[in-house]
């Protein structure tokens, strides 16, 4: 459980953050490919909010807001399901609602990667004394 637990506190600064959204990037794509994206993005759904996390902990943020993407994906599709459900109209169509969603998430997870490092007072070592 140790483990687990120092997977998500730990902190992920810009480079690391970049290079584990190139590889879920490919990663999704090849498992789109062969079992459909609905799958795909179940299964990479955890790898997102893990990389956001530790990337939110980079920026002295807390890590529940990697979260917030998928909670509007969630809160959207149901809004969506339920007006189809009831019979009821769409107020938009729901393609435009995923179309939005996604640029709405694209733009969250760029702008983690952009956002610069908070530097901790423990990141710098203290200097030596001079005798």
């Amino acid at each position: 459980m140790e483990q687990f637990k120092a997977l998500w506190a730990g902190r992920s600064r810009r480079r690391e953050y970049w290079i584990c959204v190139v590889a879920l990037i490919a990663g999704y794509v090849l498992v789109a490919a062969i079992v459909g994206p609905v799958i795909a993005s179940t299964l990479s759904l955890p790898f997102w909010a893990l990389i956001g996390t530790r990337r939110l902990h980079d920026i002295e943020t807390t890590g529940w807001f990697s979260l917030l993407p998928a909670g509007l994906a969630f809160v959207c599709s149901f809004i969506v399901s339920f007006c189809a459900a009831a019979g009821m109209p769409l107020p938009v169509n729901a393609v435009a609602v995923n179309l939005c969603v996604s640029l709405i998430s694209m733009i969250f997870m760029i702008g983690l990667g952009v956002w610069p490092s908070r530097r901790r007072p423990s990141d710098n070592p203290a200097p030596e004394a001079a005798a």
